[in-house]
């Protein structure tokens, strides 16, 4: 059973009709209180949910979310290792751009903000319709529903007794609470190399 300082680990998995897969990695810390792991999985689900309808109308119609896995991570003393499988999260996505994709090794980048100055979680998003960029610089419309985004995700969720917290571990055994974000207005590039790895 999820108990209070423990760690969640989600690998958020998006898929194209090509079979291209794109993958999100979240990181939460249960605070407060305990839960159930179906409350567990239920209310992460809720939260990327949340995170991502504000991106719908960005996000081109071919993405779908897949059914992506949850993990308790623990750290070992000198690296972070699994130490259990939790179960699948089911998100509900309703992308609905409906304009010519862009490439894929272009994406719009979330970044968040921690008081470590070399520790700056990002998010590379799955990718968006041609529409929402303008000479490589993100619309003012689609800016502002990125912002959401990462405001939504930094609100946590409730989950059972506890709250549910987006953090980042750290190589030393730790975990951050980001205070903020980030959100360049030029479309950002990125390799997608290893599945899982995250994006």
């Amino acid at each position: 059973m999820p108990e209070i300082g423990d760690i969640f680990k989600l690998a958020l998995e998006f898929e194209d009709a090509g079979g291209n897969k794109f993958f999100n990695i979240f990181d939460f810390l249960l605070e407060d209180g305990a839960c159930s792991d179906t409350q567990l999985l239920t209310n992460i689900g809720v939260l990327v949910n949340a995170c991502y309808a504000h991106l719908n109308t960005a996000i081109v119609s071919a993405i779908d979310a897949n059914n992506s896995p949850v993990w308790q991570m623990v750290w070992s003393g000198v690296a972070w290792n699994t130490f259990r499988y939790v179960g699948m999260v089911s998100p509900v996505t309703n992308f609905a751009n409906a304009s010519e994709c862009l490439p894929y090794q272009t994406s719009a980048l979330v970044k968040f903000l921690t008081t470590l100055p070399r520790l700056v979680p990002k998010k590379y998003l799955p990718p968006f319709g041609e529409d929402r960029q303008a000479g490589s610089y993100i619309i003012a419309a689609t800016l502002t529903d990125l912002a959401n985004y990462a405001s939504t995700l930094l609100g946590g969720q409730d989950a059972g007794d506890g709250h549910l917290t987006y953090v980042v571990r750290t190589k030393a055994g730790g975990t951050e609470v980001p205070y903020g974000s980030a959100v360049p207005s030029i479309l950002s590039s990125q390799r997608r190399r290893k599945i899982g790895v995250g994006i």
